[in-house]
C-alpha cells in the first residue's frame, strides 16, 4: 500500500489533472448517468452528491447497488473547510477506503449550486495511466509465502525443522535432485 501511495504523490499533478478533466467532462446528471460513469471508468469505486447546505441529496451509487441510510445526512463537518480550486475541485490525500479497504482518494467538484463526490481506487487510476501494473495473483502469492515464513520461523517450527521440510521438498522435486543431492545436500 505504500508503495502504491508514493507513487501516487510522485504523479500526484498527473493524475490530479487526469481526474479533473475528466469529472469536467461527464454529463452534467451525474447521478441520473452514474450507472454509465461507473460503467466506464472503473476507477471510479462510487459517487453521491451533497447539497449547498451540505445535506446529501442522493444516495451513495455504487456498482453494485445504491446505499440510501446516509441521504439527508449532515456532511457539513467534511464540507466546511474544503479549499476547491478555480475550477471547482478538491482532491483528497490518499486514505483507505471504508468500504473496500484499498488506498483510495475522493475528488468533489462543486457545479450548480451541489457538491458531486466521486470516490476513486488509486490503484486503478495508476493502472489506468500505466504509472503502474498491479498484479493480484502475485500479491496473494507473496502474502501466502509471508505466512507461511512467519508460521515456521515465529515458533510453529523450529530452524532444524525448516531445514528439513527443505530437504524433503527439494528430495522430491526433480530439477533439484541433480542439483543438490550430486553435492550430497
Amino acid at each position: 500500500m505504500k508503495e502504491v501511495i508514493n507513487i501516487y504523490k510522485k504523479h500526484r499533478h498527473t493524475v490530479d489533472n487526469f481526474i479533473s478533466t475528466l469529472v469536467t467532462s461527464l454529463p452534467r446528471k451525474f447521478t441520473d448517468n452514474a450507472r454509465t460513469i461507473l460503467k466506464n471508468h472503473d476507477y471510479i469505486e462510487l459517487l453521491y452528491t451533497v447539497d449547498k447546505n451540505f445535506h446529501q441529496s442522493t444516495p451513495v451509487i455504487c456498482r453494485k447497488r445504491a446505499d440510501t441510510t446516509h441521504l439527508n445526512s449532515d456532511k457539513s463537518n467534511y464540507f466546511v473547510k474544503l479549499q476547491l480550486d478555480e475550477k471547482g475541485i478538491y482532491i483528497s490525500n490518499p486514505y483507505i477506503h471504508y468500504r473496500t479497504g484499498r488506498a483510495s482518494i475522493s475528488l468533489v467538484y462543486f457545479k450548480d449550486e451541489e457538491y458531486h463526490v466521486f470516490d476513486v481506487n488509486l490503484i486503478e487510476i495508476l493502472e489506468e495511466l500505466k504509472l503502474i501494473e498491479y498484479n493480484s495473483l502475485h500479491d496473494k502469492f507473496k502474502k501466502a509465502v509471508y505466512t507461511l515464513g512467519s508460521f515456521f520461523f515465529g515458533g510453529g517450527f523450529d530452524y532444524v525443522d525448516c531445514l528439513r521440510w527443505i530437504h524433503l521438498y527439494h528430495a522430491h522435486c526433480r530439477r533439484c535432485q541433480s542439483r543438490y543431492f550430486a553435492r550430497g545436500f
